[in-house]
């Protein structure tokens, strides 16, 4: 599944708009509507959606669960050893 950063995230109506070089990156991956992915806020969650739509230079896509961020905890983890 692919996996994108986003800092900051807001989702509002529980909808994550991704412009740039994230949705640059979805049309090159050839991501289309109702294919999954990750979306990593960088504060410890990742919110897991699915793709609704798919432009050129913009891609919307579905919260579906958010979870703990899986790298974010190995990472912590290990700064406390």
């Amino acid at each position: 599944m692919a996996r994108f950063f986003i800092a900051g995230t807001n989702f509002p109506n529980g909808r994550a708009i991704i412009r740039g070089r994230d949705a640059d990156h979805i049309r090159v991956l050839r991501l289309r509507a109702g294919d999954d992915i990750v979306i990593c806020d960088g504060a410890g969650r990742d919110y897991k959606c699915r793709l609704v739509q798919t432009l050129e230079h913009e891609a919307e896509a579905e919260v579906i669960e958010v979870v703990p961020c899986k790298a974010c905890l190995l990472y912590t983890s290990d700064a406390a050893d």
